[in-house]
């Protein structure tokens, strides 16, 4: 019963009337979904038995129903609406499914329980899984990634790594769109200009770059990520001869953050982190390693420094933590020299020849003299930067990726039965760590935990290690980490059109802002950039933004740990579920943590604004036809629960003085203006849509709301209310009050980036092609870009004066099946008249424009503008 209500509740849309209040009002679906649901879910588990051993399950998606109880609820109940749900009902799918396949034969899939087959799996999964985030994203390469290609470009084309042509000639425009800042390196001892990037990962890359661009490279990396994750594997099985652990060995390093996300990335962390994988197999396979197996090795442990500086003490140290296992193997040194010798040889080979390369391009041996020889480590930074790493919202790894928590219980593990492995593992990443913390781009600039991403292929064994000596509960707990780690990193792939893996250290993770809008969840969790920004002045404490919420998170996380353990320790194994207890323990450590965060940041935990806009976003007369407002329970229509809204400014927002109102991602419909005043009503107040352009409508203030109401026919990228200092002075605020969301659904798809108003006719550009201005618009040349138009009253048609710019052109007007071309001498004007199907409606005309003329710093085709 409860599930088929949760079903139903999904459908709906909750979010509050206004920010002073905070009363939770919703769109819910037909009644007759819940009936269908409700009785779906009974007749699921009353006859089907497999479904029945789902129950416990089902049972977490009472969390969707916390929000909408008819009382006074905490804050963080609503943690559990928006796209959370979405993510709660794949959580809760993932639990079931051992159950329901319970039943199926084994032998069906015993490649997945052979250990010389499995490995080769779970390759081919991990490539499927980083391709398939890659693609979801579609990003052109951004950060260090066009200079790395660039680089590679050079190689290939110009076969050496002198790259300032390459800038110069915008070699990166066909993978990079823009302007693309050059990086330097000192210059050579020849006066040559180099990049600042190591050249390893170019000469990696180059191949595939000549067979398939930038996409091919992709590919590549992916292959090379993948094969990370089957050292992986293997690694976790030759630990603990437990094809199970090895599984969750792997899982935790290849679907989750950072290692899902940068195994398509044009960065070395991917490659290095296979290196390393494949160090560990050989620490634990060194007795049966081969002489071909050591020297492969050997060449990607040579190949680290050449990937990054900071990659060089790695390999010493994987280097020797090899060597001194293949010294140690039983049989003398008969056995091991030749082994041993086949994997010192590249390293001493391509280390000579990485020195050699300094001296040749600058003069010197030093490493760093790329960098003018000026370390870039700052000791001083590397409390701050651990802390940063391990616990930031937006870059740290554990608010990521919760389940890398495991490597503390797993570095335990190893600590009774493997010490040798555990030091090991130690002094590959305890010096890493505090290296890149020192950086003082710490977090860098990309996914969260790049840089420690080569060390999750390591240490995803002490995984395997701590699973093979867990009871039932801990490896609920195991389970749940990891379910909790892989929903984040789909978040991150297919969340938001894959933007949420990229922040701005602005000290607001985008995930948390996506996944539940109604509360201020960033405000719940630690941030280094809360308090340092990554661009701007300090604005805080660390100790106050960073260190003090990690603390309380970490003694609720330990506090929940030891009651769970306690109740899992004193009850019988069937009146407590393990796997309930585990899940309903991360249940507990979040709602703590958050709420406990919030008392001491004082700051609102509720964002009405971008609330109210998706419940007025989902409003449909047919999808969503009922409202609700919880307390006092009343029941209504939704067009009615839309007009108890009232939308102020975000508190996120700080806009300036005369901006009464500034809104984001506004949906289309009616609406009008609530004012309250401090004085007698004076002065005007005006309505702008989109960064740039002009007044769409002005007021002279008064007291009637009446007297503002206008029309968005589109979706607006930003709605802004203005006013004179006479307004305000006498206004105190103005909130955005919906009457009738427009449905249609180009209307909501369609995004005004600016307006402005010509007489009576209101244009909109919806793309960046067209540049609006006070007395006409510029449609830029070589495009075909749309415009909406709307006019105040009904008219046949409108008539544009088109004015070409100084070459010969040519001009293609359309709307709606009737078009008109002309070929226009320079500086002609052409005067055309458009017929208008119907004129109170939107209407989308299409200025097709074919050349252009360079004019600051814009290749403008033709202006248009609006004949009264």
């Amino acid at each position: 019963m409860g599930a088929g209500i949760a079903i139903w509740l999904s459908f709906g849309s909750l979010g509050v009337m206004d920010a002073a209040g905070g009363g939770r009002i919703g769109l819910l679906a037909p009644f007759w979904v819940l009936a269908l649901s409700t009785a779906a879910t009974v007749a699921l588990f009353c006859g089907v038995p497999r479904v029945r051993h789902a129950a416990r399950a089902v049972r977490w998606s009472l969390l969707i129903l916390l929000p909408w109880l008819p009382l006074p609820v905490p804050d963080v109940f609503l943690i559990w609406t928006g796209p959370v749900v979405r993510l709660t009902w794949i959580a809760i799918a993932l639990w079931a499914l051992p159950g329901l396949l319970g039943q199926i034969n084994r032998r069906r899939v015993r490649f997945l329980f052979d250990a010389r087959i499995a490995p080769r799996v779970a390759c081919a999964l991990a490539f499927v899984a980083c391709v398939a985030v890659h693609y979801k994203q579609q990003f052109p390469p951004v950060g260090d990634e066009p200079h790395y290609l660039l680089i590679a470009h050079s190689l290939l084309v110009d076969h050496d790594l002198k790259v300032s042509n390459n800038y110069e000639h915008g070699d990166y425009l066909t993978y990079y769109p823009g302007r693309l800042w050059p990086h330097y390196a000192r210059p050579g001892r020849d006066g040559s200009l180099y990049s600042l990037h190591a050249p390893g990962l170019p000469v990696l890359i180059a191949p595939a770059l000549a067979v398939g661009g930038y996409r091919a490279v992709v590919l590549w990396i992916a292959v090379i990520g993948a094969l990370g994750t089957l050292f992986v594997w293997k690694a976790a099985y030759a630990l603990t001869s437990d094809v199970t652990a090895a599984w969750v060995a792997w899982a935790a390093a290849a679907l989750t953050a950072p290692a899902v996300l940068e195994s398509t990335l044009i960065y070395p962390d991917a490659v290095a982190g296979t290196v390393l994988g494949a160090g560990v197999l050989a620490m634990l396979t060194a007795s049966s390693l081969s002489i071909q197996r050591a020297a492969a090795l050997g060449l990607g442990i040579g190949l680290l420094p050449w990937l990054h500086t900071r990659f060089a003490p790695l390999a010493g140290i994987l280097t020797v933590a090899v060597a001194f296992r293949l010294i140690g193997t039983p049989g003398g040194w008969r056995r091991w020299w030749r082994t041993l010798l086949g994997l010192v040889s590249p390293i001493v080979v391509s280390v000579t020849a990485w020195l050699l390369f300094f001296a040749y391009v600058y003069g010197t041996f030093d490493p760093l003299a790329a960098y003018d020889a000026q370390s870039p480590l700052q000791p001083e930074r590397v409390v701050s930067g651990v802390l940063g790493l391990v616990a930031d919202q937006e870059f740290g790894l554990i608010p990521n990726a919760p389940v890398h928590l495991l490597w503390i219980g797993g570095a335990l593990a190893l600590s009774r039965h493997h010490k040798r492995l555990l030091i090991e593992l130690a002094c590959v990443a305890i010096p890493y760590v505090l290296a890149v913390a020192a950086f003082p781009n710490w977090f860098g600039g990309s996914t969260p935990g790049r840089y420690l991403a080569p060390l999750v292929f390591p240490l995803a064994v002490t995984v395997a290690a701590l699973w093979s000596r867990q009871d039932d509960f801990g490896r609920s707990l195991s389970v749940a980490l990891l379910t909790v780690s892989v929903l984040i990193s789909c978040a991150f792939g297919f969340g938001a059109s894959g933007t949420l893996a990229y922040n701005a250290g602005q000290g607001r993770s985008a995930f948390l802002d996506w996944v539940a809008p109604t509360v201020n969840l960033p405000a719940g969790f630690p941030s280094y950039f809360r308090a340092i920004p990554a661009e701007g002045p300090v604005r805080g404490s660390l100790s106050r933004e960073l260190m003090l919420p990690g603390a309380i998170w970490a003694i609720a996380a330990i506090g929940i740990w030891s009651l769970s353990r306690w109740i899992h320790n004193r009850c019988a194994p069937h009146t407590v579920n393990r796997s309930t207890l585990a899940a309903g323990s991360l249940v507990a450590v979040l709602s703590i943590g958050v709420a406990s965060t919030w008392q001491i940041a004082k700051v609102p935990h509720l964002i009405a604004t971008r609330a109210q806009l998706g419940l007025v976003a989902r409003e449909d007369p047919a999808a969503t036809p009922l409202g609700v407002q919880l307390v006092p329970f009343r029941l209504m229509s939704s067009a009615d629960a839309l007009r108890r809204l009232e939308i102020t400014t975000s508190p996120l927002d700080t806009p300036s003085t005369a901006v009464m109102l500034n809104l984001s991602e506004v949906p289309p419909g009616d609406y009008r203006l609530r004012l309250g005043f401090v004085a007698e009503p004076r002065g005007e107040i005006s309505l702008l849509v989109g960064r740039v352009g002009g007044p769409l409508a002005t007021w002279h203030v008064s007291g009637a709301d009446n007297a503002y109401r206008f029309r968005i026919p589109i979706r607006a990228s930003t709605l802004t209310i203005v006013g004179d200092p006479a307004a305000a002075e006498s206004i105190r605020s103005v909130a955005l009050v919906p009457l009738r969301h427009i449905t249609t659904p180009w209307a909501a798809v369609t995004r005004a980036r600016a307006a402005a108003r010509y007489g009576r006719t209101v244009v909109y550009a919806i793309d960046n092609r067209v540049i609006i201005e006070p007395d006409g618009f510029w449609v830029l040349g070589g495009r075909q870009p749309d415009v909406v138009i709307t006019t105040d009253r009904w008219q046949p048609e409108l008539t544009f004066q088109v004015s070409n710019v100084a070459i010969r052109n040519r001009v293609r007007v359309s709307i709606a099946g009737w078009s008109a071309t002309r070929e226009l001498a320079p500086d002609e004007r052409w005067l055309v008249t458009v017929p208008l199907p119907d004129s109170l409606q939107p209407a989308i005309v299409n200025v097709g424009v074919e050349q252009g003329a360079l004019a600051a710093g814009q290749l403008l085709g033709c202006r248009v503008s609006i004949v009264q």
